[in-house]
């Protein structure tokens, strides 16, 4: 039986597809750096889910995350030099990290799992990067949006229902 081969996109073989890690168990929570020379995730390859950075051209994976505690949901600062993430744990929350020196600290102190609806949720930096707008599930088990300083300081609800707020969001210019 003849079969014709799909034309465009759907006919390309795997010249245009690379596969960048060979881990058999859990590698996720990907993103991207700005020059598109990396690629920042999450796995579980040391038997916890750590953060990791993989070089694209050499393939070599560093990891930027070695505590014991699980990470989730990285997001990169809108300059590029700061990777966000959550923390679970009795010391958790949502701890920054500058790429150049390697130093995290934490912004946000939430002891707990992080995953599955308990805990941190989304974040999103202003454009401006003075502020961060993250998602928190409280003891009342909503979800609101809370605003705080980019360099610490005091968080503020800013949704304030018994509701599930999400995917915080910031306009263009930062207002």
């Amino acid at each position: 039986i003849a079969v014709e081969k799909p034309k465009g996109v759907a006919g390309r073989s795997a010249e245009f597809a690379r596969r960048l890690t060979d881990w058999v168990g859990d590698d996720s929570d990907f993103y991207w750096s700005r020059d598109g020379k990396k690629l920042y995730f999450t796995s579980d390859r040391e038997n916890n889910t750590r953060l990791y950075e993989l070089d694209v051209a050499t393939l070599k994976v560093k990891s930027l995350w070695d505590r014991d505690e699980d990470v989730s949901n990285p997001l990169l600062s809108p300059d590029g030099k700061q990777l966000g993430f959550w923390v679970s744990g009795k010391e958790g929350g949502l701890f920054i990290l500058t790429l150049a020196t390697g130093e995290s600290h934490r912004l946000i102190k939430v002891p707990g799992p992080q995953w599955h609806g308990i805990g941190g949720g989304q974040f999103a930096w202003s454009p401006d990067m003075k502020w961060i707008a993250y998602m928190y599930r409280g003891e009342s088990r909503a979800w609101n949006i809370w605003v705080i300083p980019a360099q610490g300081g005091e968080a503020v609800n800013v949704t304030h229902l018994y509701a599930h707020h999400s995917q915080p969001t910031w306009s263009p210019d930062g207002k």
